[in-house]
């Protein structure tokens, strides 16, 4: 079980007992201590619990469970075999941004090589927090709940001034013109983080061909591999220097 999922589960716990010890934590997941430790302060961190002697207990304000959490018991295959087919291109030590982005997370998951990594997204930072591996960077501002990512001037300035190895990128949408997302900060960022990136990857499905999404986030011509989940149809294309890896099949 990801620790997403376990998060979840002991979070909706943790508002019926009102109490969770280490020991119970261990003894639910078959857990070592020190993940059952880990796993306790992803909840505080989130504002759902504060650590006592042993354990944890909710606090009397606590944050709602997750929206994103709820939704993301497991990820789909084509997404984890999107993920793995990513991570070969990651090599040790790379300087990296990674998007908002189930896809993106679902790489995350997957990542234990050292990195340096900048990411919009509290669900990113809050997998990536548990590698001891990555030198991990949350860009601020203010928290976007329905996209579950942080955005403000200073993050654009920030990631204006790194020059990255590889930007991941999840979309919504895509056409003939590149690809698309529904928020228009969520656009600002992934163009800021493209125009400082040596090499910018897409994940998406091939389904998105078939959407359509108003904020254009990056051009084809600033893109230079996407990675889907299956063949691309005659109507859905792209430029023939963009680079295309159907995840699961031999390249």
């Amino acid at each position: 079980m990801y620790q997403q999922q376990r998060i979840q589960t002991l979070i909706e716990w943790l508002r019926r007992d009102g109490q969770l010890t280490t020991k119970q934590i261990m003894a639910k997941f078959a857990v070592s201590r020190e993940t059952a430790r880990r796993d306790m302060m992803a909840i505080v961190k989130l504002g759902q619990a504060q650590r006592t002697h042993g354990g944890i207990v909710q606090t009397q304000k606590a944050l709602p469970v997750l929206d994103y959490l709820e939704r993301q018991h497991q990820f789909s295959d084509a997404k984890t075999a999107m993920a793995a087919a990513a991570l070969p291109l990651i090599e040790p030590h790379m300087t990296l941004f990674l998007d908002v982005s189930t896809t993106v997370l679902a790489l995350c998951q997957q990542l234990h090589e050292p990195a340096t990594v900048f990411t919009d997204s509290l669900d990113n930072a809050l997998t990536l927090a548990t590698h001891p591996n990555i030198d991990l960077h949350l860009l601020g501002g203010r928290f976007e709940a329905k996209n579950r990512l942080f955005y403000s001037r200073d993050s654009l300035t920030t990631l204006a001034n790194v020059t990255f190895d590889i930007a991941v990128l999840g979309t919504a949408s895509l056409d003939a013109a590149g690809i698309y997302v529904n928020d228009d900060n969520d656009a600002a960022m992934k163009r800021q983080a493209t125009a400082q990136a040596r090499k910018v990857i897409v994940l998406a499905e091939h389904q998105k061909f078939q959407k359509q999404t108003p904020y254009l986030s990056a051009r084809w011509a600033d893109i230079d591999l996407l990675i889907t989940d299956q063949a691309l149809t005659a109507n859905e294309k792209v430029p023939s220097d963009v680079s295309v890896i159907v995840a699961g099949q031999n390249a």
